[in-house]
């Protein structure tokens, strides 16, 4: 991986967020920490976001560490078609890095297209499929699989509330756990962090582009949790200070 210090990493975050060609040191960096991206359009829409996942809250004068990055997001992709695909397991096949980090966005697609229902359960189990094509497929026994699912919208899309979405979150949750790659899976639950007293139970709509796509300040914060540092194996290191002559 390169390192940066803080000023230098927070031009190159402006600029890979805004247009991925600009971030040549992601392209630079070496497999040590590298991450692969895949889902839908919360994947997508990070472009190369997660190459400074560890530079978030840095101070002046820490160096950052920057990390190779591939995003094969596609917006608007269901869980059920990147299981019947299996894009998931091909991202390995000549892949440009050996992979340390997944992090994988699906589900949501699937279940604003149902109207917001999964009695079948049909969702919880065609992520697990794509998880076991992740595990499958990768030589990197030490690989870590990132799902987190999603915020609440900030203006609720089929009009039943946030519970239908936390009996889905409880469902996928089981799903993983109960599935034979539950220990390669680091599930976190979002669903409350971008909700905040005046705006509850939906989120505010400071950290969001829509009704269902975090902005930038979303990731930010996102990525900014400490557990979300810990999964990545984000370490930060000051310079030493230079001794007066």
């Amino acid at each position: 991986m390169l390192k940066m210090n803080a000023f230098s990493w927070a031009i190159l975050f402006s600029l890979c967020f805004l247009q991925s060609s600009l971030c040549q040191a992601a392209d630079d960096a070496d497999d040590d920490g590298s991450i692969l991206v895949l889902g839908d359009s919360w994947a997508s829409l990070s472009g190369d976001f997660l190459a400074g996942v560890c530079g978030l809250g840095a101070e002046p004068g820490e160096d950052v560490e920057i990390r190779a990055l591939t995003n094969k997001g596609d917006s608007g992709s269901t869980a059920a078609e990147w299981a019947s695909s299996g894009n998931a397991g091909k991202a390995f096949d000549n892949p440009k890095y050996e992979y340390d980090h997944v992090w994988l966005s699906i589900g949501g697609n699937d279940f604003l297209g149902n109207a917001c229902d999964d009695s079948d359960k049909q969702i919880s189990e065609n992520i697990v499929t794509v998880i076991s094509q992740i595990v499958e497929a990768t030589s990197n026994d030490d690989l870590n699989i990132l799902y987190c699912g999603y915020g609440y919208p900030s203006a609720d899309p089929c009009g039943k509330g946030m519970g239908v979405l936390d009996e889905l979150n409880n469902e996928i949750r089981k799903a993983i756990e109960d599935s034979p790659y539950a220990e390669k899976v680091q599930y976190v639950d979002i669903s409350s962090e971008f909700v905040t007293a005046e705006s509850s139970p939906l989120s505010d709509k400071q950290w969001y582009a829509d009704n269902i796509h975090i902005n930038e300040a979303g990731y930010v914060k996102l990525f900014s949790k400490d557990i979300m540092q810990e999964f990545f194996g984000c370490t930060r290191s000051t310079a030493a200070p230079v001794a007066a002559p």
